[in-house]
Parts: C-alpha cells; structure tokens; sequence
C-alpha cells in the first residue's frame, strides 16, 4: 500500500491538503468526515461557488491516483467521498 493511503485503503488527509493546495483551494473551506478513514472517507463544504472549481480539483486529483466513489453537488452541503483502494 502507498505510503499515500491509510492502512484502511482510503487517501490520507495530507495527500488531499497536498492537491488542494497544488490546485490552489483554501483547505480551510472543507471539512473531513470525522470518522475518516475508519468506515469512510471523504469531506464537506458548503459553499456553492466552490462547485465548479471542486469538479475540477477531483479530475485533478484523479490523476494523481485518488479514486472518488461518490460526489453530492446540490443542498446546502455538498461532499465528496474516496473509493477505498483494499
């Protein structure tokens, strides 16, 4: 397993800090799920001007191996969630 990815097989944390911040998205601006990487992974935000640039970031982050299993782009909180790589 890549030193990346928890044992559990979800991204850790810092590699999605590393990606926002290579992207150029404030990180203070989401939220991480707070069980992340025991039975989940994944984080929140609720800006909605953030939409466009989060579909963006997760293409982004798809070609630096991060797997996306789900996205929720409508409501008043928007998240998206990691494919566990095990």
């Amino acid at each position: 397993m890549s030193e990346l990815h928890h044992i559990s097989g979800y991204p850790k944390q810092k590699l999605i800090i590393k990606l926002f911040k290579e992207f150029g998205i404030d990180e203070k601006l989401i939220v991480f799920n707070a069980d992340y990487g025991v039975k989940r992974a994944g984080f929140l935000y609720r800006r909605l001007s953030m939409v466009e640039s989060i579909k963006e970031w997760i293409e982004f982050a798809q070609t630096h191996g991060v797997e996306i299993k789900h996205t929720k782009f409508y409501g008043q909180i928007h998240s998206v969630w990691f494919k566990n790589k095990l």
